[in-house]
């Protein structure tokens, strides 16, 4: 009885499927990264709103937190400088993320200087939870 030689067998492992894994658990975590990231750096506390629509479309985000820091995209502007970047942009549509505390006062204020300056879409980011 002769038995077979598996010397001579060549053994192939098809790499392919676990690189496509690996890329596409990497893209996953990426973006996940990205989405989670999004305006964290930035303490706001969002005054809470049971009716409110979300947007789909990608607008800039203007912050102002509670001690009225400006910020346009995460960066944070003098307020002349928030302002002139502001009256340069007058075609853009923006999502106002305003602190709750802020003095209602404050932010109407802010929303009529927009809208004086020809910005007519504003929208304000509220917690829905």
């Amino acid at each position: 009885m002769k038995f077979e030689d598996n010397k001579n067998k060549d053994i192939n492992i098809n790499m392919v499927p676990l690189l496509d894994t690996i890329f596409i658990l990497l893209i996953f975590f990426s973006l996940l990264l990205i989405s989670v990231s999004f305006m964290k750096g930035i303490d706001i506390e969002l005054p809470f709103a049971k009716n409110t629509e979300k947007i789909e479309k990608s607008l800039k985000i203007i912050a102002i937190s509670a001690n009225k820091n400006y910020y346009i995209e995460e960066k944070k502007y003098s307020k002349d400088k928030f302002w002139k970047i502001i009256k340069n942009n007058t075609d853009d549509e923006y999502i106002i993320k305003a602190d709750r505390n802020l003095n209602f006062g404050f932010i109407i204020d802010i929303m009529d200087k927009m809208r004086s300056i020809g910005i007519d879409k504003i929208h304000f980011e509220l917690n829905s939870k």
